[in-house]
């Protein structure tokens, strides 16, 4: 989306599209992931799920928990240098619909997830 301030020209861009813009640019291969940061649920309304059960549901976070918990971020872009290495973890993410073929959390936490190929051109989801 392109705005016009006076005679000021500027774009406004999304996750997405800086990540599609990023991938294309650098022609790397990334996926974007994202969480809610409360859970309506067995714990009432107003609950927060654990971090450990963001790890369940994205096991590759792990080696990233400190980087994670200190950008206080519940959306991310993941850069890969293969599409295997992307592909690999997207079949790590449980998200809505639940257990995927390499992890069979079935808790609380879903992670959103949407590829984009190293053309800038998104792929999968897990909806």
């Amino acid at each position: 989306m392109e705005i016009l301030f006076g005679d000021i020209d500027m774009q406004i861009l999304d996750e997405i599209e800086l990540m599609k813009r990023y991938a294309k640019k650098a022609s790397k291969f990334c996926m974007y992931i994202s969480w809610d940061d409360e859970w309506k649920g067995k714990d009432g309304p107003d609950s927060f799920f654990l971090f450990e059960d963001l790890i369940l549901a994205a096991p590759y976070l792990k080696k990233y928990e400190k980087t994670v918990m200190a950008l206080n971020s519940s959306r991310l872009v993941l850069i890969f240098n293969t599409e295997e290495e992307m592909e690999y973890r997207f079949n790590q993410t449980v998200g809505e619909d639940g257990p995927t073929i390499l992890n069979n959390y079935d808790g609380i936490v879903r992670v959103y997830a949407l590829t984009c190929s190293n053309e800038g051109e998104l792929w999968s989801e897990n909806t």
